[in-house]
């Protein structure tokens, strides 16, 4: 089941694998690797786009989101583009959990996406494990 969390870091993974990998998009909403090699990373930002819209507000604002995330850089581009980063955080908190709805709803499977497992075992051994 997608969660907001899983959401975020299927996209944050998404785009720390897109300064490795040549992409193309043949056609709106559809990412491959050039390479040939596995493209599921990239199937969260192709859905986001269908979720969302291809140019809607929210899905330019949380892809953004992801992007610096991945490159280590939220606060310097929020001081750059002076972004309020509490304001930020809860309309991608809100953009999170409307995809999560969406892709459970349409019953989109969390094993599409490869860092699935290993981001439960990760949840499970963390301090609210024990909760």
């Amino acid at each position: 089941m997608w969660t907001s969390a899983l959401v975020g870091a299927a996209l944050v993974e998404a785009f720390g694998a897109m300064p490795d990998r040549p992409i193309y998009s043949p056609s709106p909403n559809v990412l491959l690797p050039a390479d040939g090699g596995d493209g599921r990373p990239f199937d969260i930002v192709s859905l986001s786009a269908v979720i969302l819209g291809r140019s809607a507000p929210a899905r330019v604002e949380v892809l953004t989101w992801a992007r610096h995330k991945a490159a280590r850089r939220l606060r310097t581009a929020a001081a750059a583009y002076g972004i309020d980063r509490g304001a930020q955080r809860r309309r991608v908190a809100l953009t999170l959990q409307r995809l999560a709805d969406e892709l459970n709803a349409a019953g989109i499977r969390l094993a599409r996406w490869p860092g699935a497992e290993a981001y439960r075992m990760r949840d499970r051994s963390g301090p609210r494990a024990a909760k």
